[in-house]
């Protein structure tokens, strides 16, 4: 079984002039004990590290915690055989007549492609995205998801394409902390110090990073 998260940093709106990049992450993992590893790391973060004031929080995500937080959930990540993709989208880039849910839809094909690479034709896929857009869209895209996969297997693949809310997939809190890290390198403004800070700690994990 292949497991793959994705999940999306920034917005793709172009008055905020604050973020310039649109970025979509994906984390692919090719077993089961990895998958379970990644899946451990919120409940140990708040077990372990968290202030009581913290622990009420219903998710932690990037943005919201401290960083010695979003060091944590990096470098315990980088510690699980895991692959990250990047795509990063400059929004000056955008065409103004496109419809947000297609760019998002573009983009999630583009880090698909780059993911799925060299995976098996014959191999079982799960693939869940963070739950965003309307109940509409996110049939739509799945629709359109299947047959990119097609394109990509020259076969219909054997895949699960779920939408999920994030505050109830440990997995997904992950990589929003991933994400974010990738977020901070190109949208924080007014950076003070090294704006690779977060995504040098799990360099070692990440196969592509591309701007679009």
């Amino acid at each position: 079984m292949v497991y793959v998260y994705i999940d999306e940093s920034g917005d793709l709106g172009l008055r905020c002039k604050e973020c310039r990049y649109f970025i979509i992450a994906a984390v692919r993992i090719n077993e089961e004990r990895s998958n379970i590893l990644l899946r451990r790391i919120p409940r140990k973060v708040r077990q372990k590290l968290l202030k009581k004031k913290m622990k009420e929080l219903p998710e932690l995500k990037f943005s919201n915690t401290p960083d010695i937080i979003r060091k944590k959930y990096l470098k315990m990540a980088s510690e699980i055989d895991i692959e990250i993709y990047a795509s990063i989208l400059d929004k000056s880039n955008i065409d103004k007549a496109q419809k947000n849910d297609e760019i998002y839809r573009r983009l999630t094909k583009v880090i698909l492609d780059k993911t799925l690479y060299e995976i098996k034709p014959n191999a079982e896929l799960i693939i869940t995205l963070d739950k965003c857009m309307t109940s509409r869209q996110r049939e739509d895209l799945k629709v359109k998801l299947k047959q990119e996969l097609k394109h990509i297997f020259n076969k219909t693949a054997k895949a699960e394409i779920n939408h999920e809310d994030s505050k109830g997939k440990d997995a997904l809190q992950v990589v929003d902390f991933i994400c974010g890290a990738f977020g901070y390198k190109y949208n924080t403004a007014k950076q003070e110090g090294n704006s690779e800070m977060y995504v040098s700690l799990i360099s070692k994990r990440i196969k592509f990073e591309e701007k679009i």
